[in-house]
């Protein structure tokens, strides 16, 4: 695709065209290599998706309508959820993993300020679940056994 001054231009093989966009530049669908939907109004099907910076930095942002409803990463496995990082249902920051894409697990969590941070080792595998109070720390190995764990844990600024 090339961007022009009279708009953008795509290239069929042969010849170069004008982006079929209406006059704003805007279209409610687009599928690259996909087709969108009324779920997916945008959708790619590439093997990598790049977005780079403009001269500085870069973000990715998932605005959310209000602290009820989620905003996040969902990765999947044949169209069924497997891992999800992001604001799920609350203001919360959370890993969450399913083994079928129905019945979720939170991995990891982060409470909404205040915030408490925690830092752990355990075994193979580990589960932090952090209140702004209080945190309880669960760990496994790759058995199911339970593992030694060590945690340092900061609530309000103060190691505790």
């Amino acid at each position: 695709m090339c961007r022009c001054a009279g708009g953008a231009l795509f290239r069929d093989g042969a010849a170069w065209h004008e982006m079929p966009l209406p006059a704003q530049r805007q279209t409610a669908l687009l599928g690259v290599n996909a087709a969108p939907d009324a779920g997916n109004r945008f959708a790619v099907s590439s093997p990598a998706t790049l977005l780079s910076h403009e001269g500085a930095g870069h973000q990715l942002k998932i605005n959310k309508a209000a602290a009820g409803e989620t905003g996040s990463l969902l990765f999947q496995t044949g169209w069924s959820g497997r891992a999800k990082l992001g604001c799920a249902g609350a203001d919360d920051f959370a890993l969450k993993v399913s083994e079928d894409g129905v019945s979720w697990v939170t991995a990891l969590s982060f409470d909404a300020p205040p915030m408490v941070q925690a830092s752990c080792t355990a075994g193979s595998a580990h589960l932090v679940s952090a209140g702004a109070a209080s945190a309880e720390i669960l760990a496994w190995d790759l058995t199911g056994a339970r593992a030694a764990v060590s945690c340092a844990v900061m609530a309000l600024g103060r190691w505790v």
